[in-house]
C-alpha cells in the first residue's frame, strides 16, 4: 500500500509504478515530463541533434499541408481525395521534424533589398495598441536567458547572507524524479526550483516569509470588498505557495537584463529582503512566467491593485518619517518595490495607469527626494571601490534612474505632466552593466583591473542632456557618449521627454524647437555607432533599449507637428493627460509613420 502524503493526506505514487519519460537521445527516464524536457537540453548524447518537437493534448491531427492550411478534414492518405481531386501535389512536410528534409533554398536567388524600418515604429504601435491588456507583454515574450551554461560562471565567494542566483539555474533533473502529488494546481505547468538553494536560505524560512506577505494582504483585503473575492481565488488557486514564488524568481532573473534592472541580483536574498519588495519581485516574475511554455496563469488587476496599496501604504509611512535614503537600505528596498509597482501598473489599460501617473509616481519622486538621493554620486570611481560599496551606492543610482524612467514614459505615452526634471538628474550615471552583474568579489575585482579607462563623461543625464543641446559639438564629444552604451543611451533619449513637453506647454519661441532637435539629430548617430559595436547576436539581450531609435523618430515628429497647423487637430498634441493610449497610438499611425524621410537629418 502506498504511504499518505503528510501534508494533504493522498497517497503518494510509486516511484516505480508511475509513468517514466524517456530522454530521446540516451537511456535516462524520469518520472516529469518536465524534468525530461529539462534533461534533453543538455543531454551529453544530443550533440548537434534537434530537440523533439513539445507534444500537445488531444488527439493527434494528421493533416497534408494543404488541408491543414485551410482547415477541412483530410483522409491522411498519399495522396488524400481532396489533393487528388483537385490536381495538386499531397505533402505532409508539417509531420517532418528533421531539418535535413526541409527544402533548401535555390543558390541563385536574388537577395531582398535591404528595407529601411527606421518609420515602421513597430514597437510603439504594439506597446500603445489600446486593445492590448499590457505593454509589458512585449518585455515579458522576450527570450529567457540561461546564464547556467555561460563561461563566466567560475566558483564564487558571495556577500554573507546572500543568495547565489546561479544556484536559480542549476539543472536539479537528477533528484527531482518524483511527481508532484497535487497535480491540479493551477502553477504545476511553471518550472519547478527546489526551495533549499543556499544554507542561508531554508524551506521553512522562506515558506515562513510568504505565509507572512499573505497574511498582510488579507487583512488589507478585508478592508477592500470589491478586491477580497479575487485576492481569495489566488490563494485557493496557490499564488503564495513557496513553489509559485520561487519560480517567479527564476523566471525574473533570466529576463533581468531585460527591464527594471535596479536589483543587484547576485545580492538578493529572499529571506531578508523587505516583504513588500519580495512581493513586487513575484508580481514581475508571474507576467514573466506566463509565457513560459503552458503556463496558464496571468496577472488580475485586483490582485495588482491590492500589491500596489499594501506597498505604497508602507511607503507613504517612509515618507512622513523622513527617512534617509542614503543609509537606509530598508528605505531603499521599499522603494524598489514601488518603482517595480509603477513599472507594472504604467502599462496596463484602464484607471490603473491614470492612478499610477497620477498618484504613485510622483509618491515615489518625493521620496526620492526627501530621502537625499536627487543628485546621489560614487564616492569614489568604480573602479577604485570595494564591492559592497559599489554595489551599495549603484542600487541607489539605479533607482533613481528607474523612477526618472518610469516618470519619462508616462509623460511620452500618455502626455502627463513629469514629476522628476532633468535637472535633478545630476547624480552618477549607471555604470556598464558587467560591473553590476559580477557574481562575486572576485569576479568584480577582474572587472576593475581591466577598467583602467572608466567612462566619466558624461558625468550625469542634466549633464548629457546640457551638452546635447549646446552650441559646441565635437567628434571627441560624439566618441565620449559613444562609450556610455546603449542602456544609457537609450535612457539619455528617455529624458527628453521632459523637455519636449514642457517645450509644448510653456509656449517657448519656434527657436527652442530647433535646439531640441538639433539635440536629437545629434544623437542619432551616437546610437547607430554605439549599436555596431554589439554583435548582432547580443542586441536580443538588450530589451527595451534596441527600440531607442523608433523613440528618437516619434520624438523629433512630436516637436515638428506640434508646430504646425495640423497639429492642433491632434488629440496627443492638446497637452491634456489621455491615459488610455488611444491619443498616442493615433499620432504614431497618422504623424509617426508618414513622417518626412529626411526627419532623421544629423547635425555634423
Amino acid at each position: 500500500m502506498p504511504s499518505n502524503c503528510q501534508v494533504c493526506q493522498r497517497p503518494v505514487a510509486d516511484a516505480h509504478s508511475a509513468r517514466q519519460h524517456a530522454c530521446s537521445f540516451c537511456q535516462r527516464t524520469f518520472g516529469r515530463v518536465d524534468v525530461a524536457r529539462r534533461h534533453a537540453r543538455t543531454c551529453p548524447a544530443r550533440g548537434d541533434r534537434p530537440l523533439p518537437p513539445k507534444a500537445r493534448r488531444g488527439r493527434k491531427i494528421r493533416a497534408c499541408d494543404s488541408c491543414s492550411r485551410v482547415k477541412v478534414s483530410c483522409d491522411s492518405e498519399l495522396p488524400c481525395a481532396r489533393c487528388s481531386s483537385r490536381g495538386i501535389t499531397c505533402r505532409y512536410s508539417s509531420l517532418c521534424h528533421d531539418p535535413s528534409h526541409r527544402p533548401q533554398a535555390k543558390a541563385n536567388n536574388e537577395a531582398e533589398p535591404v528595407r529601411d524600418d527606421r518609420l515602421r515604429l513597430a514597437f510603439l504601435l504594439r506597446s500603445t495598441d489600446p486593445n492590448r491588456e499590457s505593454m509589458f507583454d512585449t518585455v515579458a515574450a522576450d527570450l529567457e536567458r540561461d546564464l547556467a551554461s555561460s563561461a563566466d560562471l567560475s566558483t564564487t565567494d558571495c556577500l554573507s547572507g546572500t543568495i547565489d542566483p546561479r544556484f536559480l539555474l542549476l539543472d536539479f533533473s537528477s533528484i527531482l524524479l518524483y511527481d508532484t502529488p497535487d497535480s491540479r494546481s493551477t502553477y504545476d505547468d511553471t518550472i519547478q526550483i527546489p526551495l533549499d538553494l543556499s544554507p542561508s536560505v531554508s524551506a521553512d524560512v522562506f515558506a515562513a516569509r510568504v505565509s507572512s506577505i499573505a497574511a498582510q494582504l488579507h487583512a488589507l483585503a478585508a478592508t477592500k470588498p470589491h478586491l477580497k473575492e479575487e485576492f481569495d481565488r489566488c490563494c485557493m488557486t496557490g499564488f503564495f505557495s513557496p513553489g509559485h514564488i520561487q519560480n517567479t524568481l527564476d523566471a525574473y532573473i533570466r529576463r533581468r537584463h531585460y527591464y527594471a534592472t535596479f536589483i543587484h541580483w547576485p545580492t538578493f536574498s529572499p529571506d531578508k529582503v523587505v516583504p513588500h519588495l519580495l512581493l513586487a519581485v513575484a508580481l514581475v516574475g508571474t507576467l514573466y512566467l506566463q509565457y513560459r511554455v503552458g503556463a496558464t496563469y496571468t496577472l488580475s488587476a485586483p490582485l495588482l491593485e491590492l500589491s500596489e496599496m499594501f506597498i505604497f501604504d508602507e511607503l507613504e509611512k517612509r515618507l512622513d518619517s523622513g527617512i534617509d535614503l542614503t543609509t537606509s537600505s530598508e528605505g531603499v528596498e521599499i522603494c524598489q518595490a514601488a518603482v517595480l509597482i509603477v513599472s507594472l501598473q504604467s502599462t496596463h489599460q484602464g484607471g490603473a495607469r491614470e492612478r499610477t501617473a497620477t498618484f504613485r509616481s510622483p509618491v515615489v519622486a518625493a521620496m526620492i527626494r526627501r530621502g537625499g538621493l536627487v543628485g546621489f554620486k560614487h564616492d569614489m570611481s568604480p573602479s577604485k571601490a570595494t564591492w559592497p560599496q559599489f554595489v551599495e551606492h549603484e542600487t541607489r543610482i539605479r533607482l533613481v534612474t528607474w523612477a526618472f524612467i518610469n516618470d519619462s514614459l508616462l509623460t511620452l505615452f500618455c502626455s502627463h505632466p513629469p514629476s522628476i526634471t532633468v535637472k535633478e538628474m545630476c547624480g552618477s550615471l549607471p555604470c556598464p552593466k558587467e560591473l553590476w552583474e559580477a557574481t562575486s568579489q572576485s569576479a568584480f575585482e577582474e572587472l576593475q583591473r581591466g577598467m583602467s579607462n572608466y567612462p566619466s563623461f558624461p558625468s550625469s543625464f542634466s549633464h548629457a542632456t546640457s551638452i546635447l543641446l549646446g552650441e559646441e559639438w565635437t567628434d571627441s564629444t560624439a566618441a565620449s557618449f559613444q562609450q556610455q552604451g546603449p542602456s544609457n543611451l537609450h535612457h539619455i533619449m528617455l529624458g527628453f521627454q521632459s523637455l519636449i513637453f514642457n517645450h509644448r506647454t510653456s509656449m517657448l519661441p519656434a527657436s527652442s524647437s530647433d535646439i531640441i532637435l538639433r539635440a536629437l539629430n545629434r544623437w542619432t548617430p551616437i546610437w547607430d555607432a554605439a549599436m555596431q559595436q554589439i554583435p548582432d547576436d547580443d542586441r536580443k539581450w538588450l530589451g527595451v533599449s534596441r527600440y531607442s531609435l523608433e523613440v528618437a523618430i516619434i520624438s523629433k515628429r512630436i516637436i515638428e507637428v506640434g508646430g504646425t497647423e495640423e497639429g492642433k487637430n491632434s488629440p496627443y498634441l492638446q497637452c491634456v493627460g489621455t491615459y488610455d493610449m488611444v491619443a498616442f497610438h493615433q499620432f504614431i499611425r497618422e504623424y509617426g509613420l508618414n513622417g518626412p524621410m529626411d526627419a532623421g537629418k544629423r547635425d555634423g
